[in-house]
């Protein structure tokens, strides 16, 4: 009997843990579908702004937002030549604002974008996406146009 109660037990765990993992992916798969407008994307760049500020005295001097992801560029209050770069794929801004929406913290999200550190010699697609949403925000800022392409073969290329 008691053999019979610990497997059941034990199947009860596998179950709930499978169960996690579909819920897990299931609520992956709706946040990257969430594209928020234009007003809340001002929200999602203020709240960047004022977690940069908060963190390295930095203020936002201006984001923009293609279709894959969020770019803002950021300069010290104190000190106007010193710059920095804050750049949020689709994903990334999918999770601002789903966090928006259940009225929860975005720092989480946004520490993890101030903190992430890409290694030359390990340059994975990750980098290479945010090279491109960065691209696309200079040529928006800067009219100047980066040649940027993708193919499932080559990956991605930037002159």
């Amino acid at each position: 009997m008691i053999l019979l109660a610990v497997g059941a037990s034990a199947g009860l765990i596998a179950k709930a843990y499978e169960d996690s993992k579909e819920k897990d992916f299931l609520n992956t798969a709706v946040i990257s579908n969430l594209v928020p407008n234009g007003k809340v994307y001002g929200i999602l760049a203020g709240q960047v702004s004022n977690e940069a500020d908060e963190q390295f005295k930095l203020t936002k001097a201006k984001c923009y937002h293609p279709d894959d992801g969020l770019t803002c560029f950021l300069v010290s209050k104190t000190i106007p030549s010193l710059r920095a770069t804050a750049v949020f794929s689709r994903l990334d801004v999918s999770d601002l604002y789903a966090n928006y929406i259940e009225h929860r913290s975005n720092k989480r999200t946004i520490d993890k974008i101030f903190d992430q550190q890409y290694k030359p010699a390990d340059l994975d697609e990750d980098f290479e996406e945010k090279v491109g949403i960065l691209g696309s925000a200079i040529l928006y800022h800067f009219h100047i146009w980066p040649n940027y392409s993708y193919d499932d073969h080559g990956g991605q290329d930037l002159d």
